[in-house]
């Protein structure tokens, strides 16, 4: 017995190393396999994480705006008191400092059904151990969501330097894609990678009665708390569609996406997007500190959207506020915002303008830029006219709708209506069957009854004035004037002309909602204070021709540009001439006494003139 507990115990001592040792080979190989997996995966990025916005508040969160963002150009301010507070907030220097693919937003990409992407990346500067420039350019990896399709594709930077500004900002076309169908995307910069994050491709026109197509639209945001909370409410709507409209799929059950996809299908931006501009009038300061104040608050505002844009088209109009003297003449804006090509009159080919234009379901809609000419035979009117005519023989639109930043029907007292435009515009609005013309600007809501040459244009069969609230088959244009999107509301009206339907100060979007399948539109005015309706109308479409075949207006308004030119010039000179044949009469009827005082025997006294 002594014998064999003697064995037993060294065979004990034999197999405690042997154990000992194949937990150890064990350990290294679960080491060595977690390091491999960690090479082969990147670290996620949750760019969400940080977002200002969030659905599941019903107040708006605090935000650091810009010290004097809505300040009047009218109101002298001391610049140098305001430089520390705006260049010290902690906002702008958790942006700057945050190395990852930040400030994301979609754009429709033309008339076909492509999907642009653009981001802005900060880099830490050389020296520093943390993410650097990478050697190649980022790509997005995109893919359908029922995992018929995956494609990869490389970024163009198109970036600006701006005093000490130093952002790359990035553009990305993803295409082909299928209408009306889910994908996810994500952005590989060198060794980060986003999450996964889910959007809708276009949708064709349909007959689906459950489904119209919905769009958000306002202007003159800036970066105040009222944005945000004009953004929150949109965030709400968007919650609320997607709910109910769409089922979630299994591939982005799992997505931190703080906007659902199926939600709203665009948010068109009327132009004064984050009011990057001078503090007051004083324009003597250095321009290295300028151009660095105006570029954090264009990133504070690509942050504000970008839970929005990152999953929803952002599409946006030029404002007075994104122009040279406010902005170096457009550069930031063209520069971080990668809209529709227009196509080039001369040589047929896309070229980047400020102004463009796109389907949108059974819609087609032209973006115009206020601040360039529009005056017969430019170059944005002669392209305008021709984008209305081509569109007008088209079979695959219902509507026609035109965004533009200063309004030419308005009746605040701040602007007001710019006649000069509307004599420019509004010849190719009543031709062209222009269904509604959306502007912002003027800091107040205003919604018109269809006019056209300051007069309301209502056919008495199907229409009356009392409804106030629908306009069927209207013969001229709806005007919707949304200045409301989170700067200082105006103060004053002028005198109520008789096109005006309904006119408010308050904070707020317009939902707009189009019917394929019974030739609706509606618009919904939503207060950003608590979501309530302030105003709504519908506009509804029985017969498709031209308004003008129902509005007998003089020939030389419905006119091309070169012919309405033509018409005037005759005008002008017709009436010189007629001048010049009264004056002739009138120096001759004055000389007659004077030659029969000559003929006589009586001295004639002559009086100088």
């Amino acid at each position: 017995e002594e014998a064999e507990e003697a064995e037993e115990a060294e065979e004990e001592l034999q197999e405690e190393p042997q154990e000992e040792l194949q937990e150890e080979q064990e350990e290294q190989l679960q080491a060595a396999e977690a390091e491999e997996a960690t090479k082969e995966e990147p670290p996620i990025i949750n760019h969400s994480s940080a977002d200002f916005l969030s659905p599941d508040t019903t107040n708006a969160p605090p935000l650091v705006s810009p010290t004097l963002a809505d300040v009047d150009d009218d109101i002298e301010v001391d610049v140098a008191s305001a430089a520390p507070a705006a260049t010290e907030s902690s906002a702008y220097f958790a942006l700057h400092h945050h190395y990852e693919p930040q400030q994301l937003h979609l754009a429709f990409a033309g008339h076909d059904h492509g999907m642009s992407l653009s981001w802005v990346q900060f880099y830490p500067p050389a020296g520093e151990l943390a993410h650097s420039s990478p050697a190649l350019p980022p790509l997005v990896e995109y893919a359908a969501c029922d995992g018929s399709f995956t494609h990869r594709e490389n970024a163009i930077t198109r970036s600006y330097r701006v005093g000490d500004w130093q952002g790359e900002i990035y553009h990305v076309l993803m295409q082909p894609l299928q209408s009306d169908q889910l994908y996810v995307y994500r952005i590989i910069d060198g060794d980060l990678t986003t999450q996964w994050m889910p959007f809708y491709s276009k949708r064709r026109p349909s007959i689906n009665k459950a489904h119209p197509f919905t769009a958000a639209v306002y202007g003159d945001l800036s970066t105040s708390s009222n944005a945000a909370r004009t953004l929150q409410q949109i965030q709400l709507q968007n919650w609320k569609i997607a709910q109910s409209q769409r089922q979630s799929l299994p591939c982005v059950q799992n997505l931190s996406s703080s906007t659902p996809a199926g939600g709203l299908d665009m948010i068109l931006h009327l132009g004064d997007l984050g009011y990057s501009r001078a503090f007051g009038k004083k324009w003597d300061i250095a321009f290295e500190w300028f151009g660095r104040e105006k570029q954090q608050t264009w990133d504070l505002f690509g942050h504000m959207i970008s839970p929005l844009s990152s999953t929803i088209p952002y599409m946006v109009a030029p404002g007075n506020h994104e122009t040279g003297k406010y902005d170096f003449d457009f550069i930031p804006y063209s520069s971080r915002f990668n809209m529709p090509l227009a196509l080039n009159l001369e040589s047929g080919l896309p070229e980047r303008k400020l102004y463009y234009s796109y389907d949108w379901g059974p819609v087609h809609i032209v973006v115009l830029n206020s601040e360039q000419s529009v005056a017969p035979l430019s170059e944005q009117a002669t392209w305008f006219e021709k984008d209305l005519r081509q569109n007008q023989k088209r079979e695959q639109t219902t509507w026609t709708v035109v965004a533009f930043h200063r309004p030419i029907y308005s009746s605040d007292q701040d602007s007001g209506s710019d006649l000069t435009l509307r004599a420019q515009l509004e010849p190719l609005l009543v031709q062209y069957s222009v269904d509604v013309f959306f502007t912002g600007h003027d800091h107040s809501y205003e919604r018109t009854y269809p006019v056209a040459f300051d007069q309301v244009l209502v056919d008495q069969s199907v229409v009356s004035l009392a409804t106030r609230d629908q306009y069927v088959d209207p013969v001229g244009p709806v005007h919707l004037r949304i200045g409301t999107g989170g700067i200082q509301l105006g103060v004053a009206w002028q005198r109520r002309p008789l096109w005006s339907a309904v006119r408010l100060q308050q904070f707020g979007f317009v939902m707009w909602r189009v019917f394929p399948h019974n030739h609706t539109m509606s618009f919904e005015f939503v207060s950003s204070v608590d979501g309530s309706t302030l105003d709504q109308f519908t506009v509804v479409k029985q017969r498709r021709v031209p308004n003008a075949q129902f509005f007998a207006l003089p020939e030389d308004r419905l006119s091309n540009s070169g012919g309405q030119f033509t018409m005037r010039l005759f005008g002008a000179l017709l009436v010189m001439a007629l001048l010049l044949i009264v004056y002739a009469v009138y120096r001759q009827r004055r000389s007659e006494p004077l030659r029969r005082g000559a003929s006589s025997s009586l001295p004639l006294v002559m009086k100088s003139p």
